[in-house]
């Protein structure tokens, strides 16, 4: 064991992390290279970073962590400093991001280790947006890989770059892996979980309905590839019981709403990450996001009258919720508070699912605080919203605008 190894198995045994100083100091630090390669490398760079903004080295302090980061060999040691990066990056995050890009074009390099200097360079786009075409054009570096590791990885960060960013390169990179392997599980997962997404975003029921049939498409390739993944079944499981609202011709079964509700709980109680890719994991909690959607499908599936547009707004408005949730990642893993959301926009979902929580609202606790003429004033305003006209107007008054009008974009 090196010298500063064993400061730091001493340290640790006495549940602190050691100082710049008992290291020797920053001169003495940032000028050993031999700590850049070795296997507390990531511990080295928590050290600096803790102590950033007093070090009177910081220049060649960047340039330590650099050089660890392009060429450093042990997994966990490069992962523990991206982990360290990212929870206090520096303003000027120039030199980490070029060793980042340098270490995933190195052809020479393991792919898992070209994989995880993506990630790294994907969590840093996350929490500096100036960084986005850096991180998506080193997914695009890597994506000719074979790895049986860094190939699923590469999948689920071209997904979340997506998310974030909206990028159309980033779903390219899922096409050409969907493409490029017929039965990849994890690129046919993405893409299908994404299309969700997509759908979500249209301006329309049956446009809605259109990118839903696309996603289901896909995500049954995905089902097929790997029977055992609760992830995949949950989507396919989530599109199944969205298409018949979408369509508005029935109701989903309640053997279906079971199920999903079943296989939430389930993936909540047993499905952990890979090592290396916790910061993927959104909170705790945001598995059972879907609990909710399947009580409401549920209740659907019991109803004996056909069900309204309200209800279906409500289901999918459920779905954005819980899609938001359990796809949010936290990329600096020390701060948990940190949850970002992929990007969705999908207003014409949030408008009609706050239209069907108005609705239900009068139809189950209006009679308590308004009158029956005004609550009858109210679903009327309510129902001409749902048309695409203003309140108090019907909807052949409302000039220039169609009914379900609103923004989309081609799925």
């Amino acid at each position: 064991m090196t010298a500063a190894g064993s400061i730091f198995a001493e340290a640790f045994e006495q549940g602190r992390t050691p100082s710049i100083a008992e290291l020797g100091g920053e001169n003495v630090l940032v000028s050993d290279h031999a700590l850049t390669t070795s296997n507390v490398f990531g511990d080295v760079a928590s050290v600096l970073l803790n102590e950033w903004s007093t070090l009177h080295l910081q220049p060649e302090a960047a340039k330590f962590i650099a050089a660890g980061l392009r060429s450093n060999k042990d997994r966990s040691a490069l992962n523990r400093a991206i982990d360290e990066l990212t929870r206090a990056l520096p303003s000027e995050a120039r030199p980490f991001v070029v060793a980042l890009e340098s270490r995933v074009r190195d052809e020479s390099d393991h792919d898992i280790l070209r994989v995880s200097a993506a990630a790294g360079l994907l969590r840093i786009a996350i929490l500096d947006h100036r960084w986005k075409h850096s991180a998506v054009a080193a997914l695009g570096a890597i994506e000719d890989t074979d790895d049986i590791f860094a190939a699923p990885m590469l999948c689920r960060l071209a997904a979340v770059a997506f998310e974030q960013f909206h990028d159309v390169e980033a779903l390219n990179i899922l096409d050409r892996q969907c493409a490029r392997d017929d039965h990849s599980g994890q690129a046919h997962l993405e893409r299908g979980i994404i299309q969700i997404s997509i759908a979500l975003e249209q301006g329309s029921l049956p446009a809605i309905a259109g990118g839903l049939e696309m996603a289901e498409a896909t995500l049954r390739l995905a089902v097929e590839a790997d029977e055992e993944r609760r992830d995949a079944r949950l989507y396919y499981l989530v599109v199944q019981a969205l298409l018949p609202l979408a369509h508005q011709t029935r109701a989903p079964t309640v053997s279906l709403s079971l199920e999903l509700r079943e296989l939430a709980i389930l993936r909540d109680l047993w499905d952990a990450p890979a090592p290396g890719a916790e910061w993927l994991l959104p909170s705790p909690s945001a598995e059972l996001e879907w609990i909710p959607l399947a009580d409401d499908l549920y209740r659907l599936a019991n109803d004996l009258v056909q069900p309204s547009w309200f209800d279906a707004a409500q289901a999918i408005d459920g779905v954005l919720r819980a899609y938001s949730a359990s796809r949010a990642v936290r990329p600096n893993l020390a701060d948990l508070s940190l949850l970002v959301k992929p990007a969705i926009e999908a207003a014409f979902v949030r408008e009609r699912g706050l239209l069907a929580h108005l609705d239900q609202w009068i139809t189950h606790l209006g009679g308590q605080d308004v009158g029956p003429r005004d609550a009858t004033i109210l679903r009327a305003n309510v129902n001409r919203l749902a048309l695409g006209a203003p309140p108090g107007k019907s909807p052949r008054m409302a000039p220039g605008r169609k009914p379900f009008s609103g923004r989309s974009r081609p799925g």
